[in-house]
């Protein structure tokens, strides 16, 4: 159950808005790599961020970030360590967070929403070949290799 803070603090986040964080759930479990680690989640109305880990609880848990691998390293005090690996990208997409979209958007800019996808590739069929079709006696029924 969440409870009251005993100081309520602001905190100003990239899209220009000011939250006010009121409540604290104490003594949370969060799971990392099938290990259990404790955390006081302090409650924000706010969008895109599941959970956001303060500079103490990460030097608390003796935690390593390794950006340029993307592993986050736990190096708890007399535990083995372990790591949490990042999805690795070849290539950065070319995208902008909903922070960056939103904040565009405000100041008049146009958006578009599109949905791609891949469309699946159907295999060639003797009687898709207007030649073929038409001389079906000429050509063998073996024909279907050379069709790709």
């Amino acid at each position: 159950m969440p409870i009251k803070l005993e100081l309520e603090f602001y905190v100003a986040t990239p899209s220009e808005e000011v939250l006010n964080c009121k409540e604290v759930l104490k003594g949370c479990a969060m799971t990392i790599v099938s290990r259990e680690l404790g955390v006081d989640l302090v409650i924000m109305n706010m969008y895109d961020f599941d959970v956001i880990l303060v500079m103490d609880w990460l030097s608390t848990h003796r935690i390593m970030v390794k950006c340029f691998k993307k592993e986050v390293v736990f190096q708890p005090t007399n535990e083995v360590e372990f790591c949490f690996v990042g999805a690795r990208v070849q290539s950065l997409p070319r995208v902008i967070s909903s922070l960056q979209a939103k904040k565009l958007l405000r100041k008049g800019c146009v958006g578009f929403i599109a949905n791609v996808f891949k469309a699946k590739k159907e295999e060639s069929q003797m009687q898709d070949i207007p030649v073929v079709r038409d001389y079906t006696n000429v050509f063998p029924d073996n024909i279907q290799g050379l069709l790709e």
